[in-house]
Protein backbone atom coordinates (compact mmCIF):
# COMPACT_ATOMS: atom_id res chain seq x y z
CA UNK A 1 0.00 0.00 0.00
CA UNK A 2 1.73 3.45 -1.02
CA UNK A 3 1.38 6.53 0.97
CA UNK A 4 -1.56 7.89 -1.69
CA UNK A 5 -3.56 4.51 -0.41
CA UNK A 6 -3.13 5.40 3.59
CA UNK A 7 -3.61 9.12 3.39
CA UNK A 8 -7.64 7.75 1.12
CA UNK A 9 -7.44 5.00 3.98
CA UNK A 10 -6.94 7.73 6.72
CA UNK A 11 -9.20 10.29 5.37
CA UNK A 12 -11.69 7.91 4.91
CA UNK A 13 -11.85 6.69 8.55
CA UNK A 14 -11.72 10.37 9.84
CA UNK A 15 -14.92 10.95 7.42
CA UNK A 16 -16.27 8.13 8.91
CA UNK A 17 -15.32 9.14 12.74
CA UNK A 18 -17.02 12.36 11.80
CA UNK A 19 -19.97 11.30 10.64
CA UNK A 20 -20.74 8.80 13.94
CA UNK A 21 -19.67 11.57 16.03
CA UNK A 22 -22.37 13.67 14.15
CA UNK A 23 -25.21 11.16 14.48
CA UNK A 24 -24.04 10.54 18.54
CA UNK A 25 -24.70 14.09 18.81
CA UNK A 26 -28.09 14.06 16.93
CA UNK A 27 -29.59 11.50 18.91
CA UNK A 28 -28.45 13.68 21.97
CA UNK A 29 -29.43 16.84 21.29
CA UNK A 30 -32.66 15.64 19.75
CA UNK A 31 -33.80 16.33 23.41
CA UNK A 32 -31.60 19.12 24.73
CA UNK A 33 -33.80 21.42 24.97
CA UNK A 34 -32.65 23.86 21.94
CA UNK A 35 -35.06 26.45 21.22
CA UNK A 36 -33.57 25.15 17.49
CA UNK A 37 -34.15 21.41 17.95
CA UNK A 38 -34.34 20.33 14.11
CA UNK A 39 -34.87 16.50 15.30
CA UNK A 40 -37.95 15.47 17.36
CA UNK A 41 -36.42 12.73 20.38
CA UNK A 42 -37.70 9.17 19.21
CA UNK A 43 -34.46 7.32 20.72
CA UNK A 44 -34.91 5.72 24.03
CA UNK A 45 -31.72 6.07 26.38
CA UNK A 46 -30.90 2.65 25.73
CA UNK A 47 -30.76 3.09 22.08
CA UNK A 48 -28.32 6.13 22.63
CA UNK A 49 -26.55 4.23 24.58
CA UNK A 50 -26.34 0.86 22.63
CA UNK A 51 -25.48 3.02 19.67
CA UNK A 52 -22.73 4.90 21.54
CA UNK A 53 -21.35 1.27 22.03
CA UNK A 54 -21.05 0.31 18.92
CA UNK A 55 -19.94 3.55 17.69
CA UNK A 56 -16.60 2.79 20.06
CA UNK A 57 -16.73 -1.07 18.54
CA UNK A 58 -16.33 0.58 14.63
CA UNK A 59 -13.36 3.10 16.31
CA UNK A 60 -12.03 0.29 17.81
CA UNK A 61 -11.89 -1.45 14.49
CA UNK A 62 -10.29 1.59 12.82
CA UNK A 63 -7.56 2.21 15.13
CA UNK A 64 -6.09 -1.72 15.15
CA UNK A 65 -6.31 -1.39 11.63
CA UNK A 66 -4.63 1.45 11.49
CA UNK A 67 -2.34 0.18 13.80
CA UNK A 68 -1.63 -2.71 12.19
CA UNK A 69 -0.89 -0.89 8.58
CA UNK A 70 1.17 1.32 10.48
CA UNK A 71 -0.99 4.77 9.28
CA UNK A 72 -0.17 7.08 11.73
CA UNK A 73 -2.53 9.46 13.05
CA UNK A 74 -2.49 13.41 13.80
CA UNK A 75 -2.35 13.62 17.75
CA UNK A 76 -4.70 16.19 18.99
CA UNK A 77 -3.40 19.70 18.91
CA UNK A 78 -5.47 21.56 21.82
CA UNK A 79 -7.26 20.53 24.70
CA UNK A 80 -10.99 20.10 24.94
CA UNK A 81 -11.76 22.69 27.50
CA UNK A 82 -9.51 25.03 25.66
CA UNK A 83 -11.56 24.21 22.33
CA UNK A 84 -14.55 24.85 24.31
CA UNK A 85 -13.39 27.67 25.92
CA UNK A 86 -12.82 29.17 22.40
CA UNK A 87 -16.24 28.28 20.75
CA UNK A 88 -18.25 29.90 24.26
CA UNK A 89 -15.76 33.17 22.90
CA UNK A 90 -16.89 33.15 19.76
CA UNK A 91 -20.52 32.85 21.02
CA UNK A 92 -19.93 36.11 22.91
CA UNK A 93 -19.14 38.33 20.18
CA UNK A 94 -22.40 36.89 18.27
CA UNK A 95 -23.93 37.81 21.46
CA UNK A 96 -22.32 41.58 21.48
CA UNK A 97 -23.42 41.99 17.70
CA UNK A 98 -27.11 42.06 18.92
CA UNK A 99 -26.61 45.00 21.12
CA UNK A 100 -28.43 47.98 20.22
CA UNK A 101 -25.53 49.73 19.20
CA UNK A 102 -24.91 47.19 16.33
CA UNK A 103 -28.97 46.55 15.83
CA UNK A 104 -29.21 49.83 14.29
CA UNK A 105 -27.25 49.04 11.82
CA UNK A 106 -30.30 47.07 10.59
CA UNK A 107 -32.59 50.27 10.81
CA UNK A 108 -33.73 52.44 13.53
CA UNK A 109 -34.65 50.92 17.07
CA UNK A 110 -37.39 52.65 19.78
CA UNK A 111 -35.40 53.43 22.89
CA UNK A 112 -37.77 50.31 24.61
CA UNK A 113 -36.54 48.15 21.49
CA UNK A 114 -32.59 49.04 22.13
CA UNK A 115 -33.35 48.11 26.04
CA UNK A 116 -34.83 45.42 25.30
CA UNK A 117 -31.39 44.54 22.90
CA UNK A 118 -29.21 45.46 25.82
CA UNK A 119 -30.87 43.55 28.33
CA UNK A 120 -31.00 40.45 26.04
CA UNK A 121 -27.33 41.08 25.27
CA UNK A 122 -26.71 41.08 29.32
CA UNK A 123 -28.68 38.08 29.75
CA UNK A 124 -26.58 35.66 27.51
CA UNK A 125 -23.64 37.21 28.56
CA UNK A 126 -23.54 36.58 31.77
CA UNK A 127 -25.15 33.22 31.07
CA UNK A 128 -22.04 32.52 28.85
CA UNK A 129 -19.71 34.11 31.48
CA UNK A 130 -21.16 31.09 34.05
CA UNK A 131 -19.63 28.64 31.23
CA UNK A 132 -16.34 30.28 31.03
CA UNK A 133 -16.05 30.38 34.54
CA UNK A 134 -16.74 26.72 35.36
CA UNK A 135 -14.60 25.46 32.72
CA UNK A 136 -11.55 27.97 33.86
CA UNK A 137 -11.69 25.61 36.78
CA UNK A 138 -10.09 22.96 34.86
CA UNK A 139 -10.31 19.74 36.35
CA UNK A 140 -10.72 20.93 40.22
CA UNK A 141 -14.76 22.02 38.74
CA UNK A 142 -17.30 20.10 40.45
Amino acid sequence: MNKNHQRHLLATFQYVDNLLSEAERLMASAGSGSPFQEYSQDTTAIQRKVTHDYVVRVREAMRRILDELKIPRKQPVSSAIWAARSHINFAGIAIAEIGSKYMRGYGELSEEDARTMDRIVAELNAELARITNYLAEGTTAD
